[in-house]
């Protein structure tokens, strides 16, 4: 906002320094971009006063998180080894998917030196069920890694870790915190995940019944 501002003022300087008359259309338009920029200037300033609260606590948030961040810094490798677990599931499941569409009937096009693969009902029922586990897999991981992530920020914090009497830096947090996974928290977290599989699921569906309809089309 004061970047516009100061280029509306540059714009008006200038056109006073060619010395144009005010009863020009170049002045009363520099002077009209003037006007507006110092409203909004003043209405931005009126906002920031009525906001003070609100900009000054996401302030403290940002502080914290910062001081969090630097207290755990293991806590950033989290998503590469979140990735790390994708990647050979990933790898699995194409290969998985590869075998299945390979199961199928293959017909000759006439014309044509490659042939086409007619999948079975059988088939068909078993790629979707690997690609649901595929989506119920990786949901699954990043569950883990997002619970992981939240609830040590929730043991540095109320546990005073981060204020000005704690200690700061326990290398502990993360790793109680993967524990409460497997012993408190594994069903929760399957069972998130398994709903967050199913939309996927649907979602997925309905994006192959539109690209068949546009097909068609």
């Amino acid at each position: 906002m004061i970047t516009l501002l100061l280029v509306a003022c540059t714009y008006f300087t200038y056109d006073n320094t060619t010395k144009f008359e005010a009863d020009t259309t170049d002045y009363q338009v520099a002077f009209g971009i003037f006007v507006f920029f110092i409203v909004l200037l003043i209405l931005w300033i009126i906002l920031v006063c009525c906001m003070w609260s609100a900009l000054s606590l996401g302030a403290s948030v940002l502080e914290t998180a910062s001081d969090f961040i630097g207290d755990n810094r293991f806590i950033v490798t989290l998503p590469f080894f979140a990735y790390l677990l994708c990647l050979p599931v990933t790898i699995w499941w194409v290969a998985t998917e590869i075998y299945i569409y390979g199961l199928g009937t293959p017909a000759f096009m006439k014309d044509s030196f490659i042939c086409e693969v007619v999948a079975s009902e059988q088939s068909t029922y078993l790629f979707l069920y690997e690609m649901f586990g595929f989506f119920w897999i990786v949901s699954f991981i990043i569950a883990v890694q997002l619970f992981v992530i939240c609830c040590s920020t929730c043991l540095w914090y109320f546990g005073g870790h981060g204020s000005d009497q704690g200690d700061g830096d326990n290398p502990h947090l993360v790793i109680m915190s993967i524990k409460w996974v497997f012993r408190y928290h594994l069903g929760s977290l399957a069972w998130g995940s398994f709903i967050i599989a199913v939309v996927t699921m649907i979602r997925v569906t309905f994006e192959y019944f539109v690209y068949q309809y546009e097909k068609a089309n």
